[in-house]
């Protein structure tokens, strides 16, 4: 590990002064997000999980999930965050 940030130190794309702001700024907001993504690569590899789960996994199984309702059963109207 050491050998891997001797070689990365000053290389990292994220400034790690408005990193420390962000999360300063998280903590302080009332609308605080669950995952806080920093800098680009961040983002994409976030959103690139998130494609691939919908497309593995939500859609895949979703209508076999939603079969498993009790017929009559009121439905959730929950929000998802």
């Amino acid at each position: 590990m050491d050998a891997c940030d001797a070689t990365q130190n000053g290389q990292q794309m994220g400034d790690p002064a408005k990193d420390m702001q962000m999360v300063i700024d998280m903590v302080d907001s009332d609308t605080a997000p669950v995952r806080l993504m920093l800098d680009e690569d961040a983002c994409q590899l976030s959103e690139g999980a998130v494609a691939s789960l919908r497309k593995r996994d939500l859609a895949q199984w979703r209508a076999r999930g939603e079969d498993t309702l009790i017929p009559g059963a009121v439905k959730n109207t929950a929000q998802a965050l």
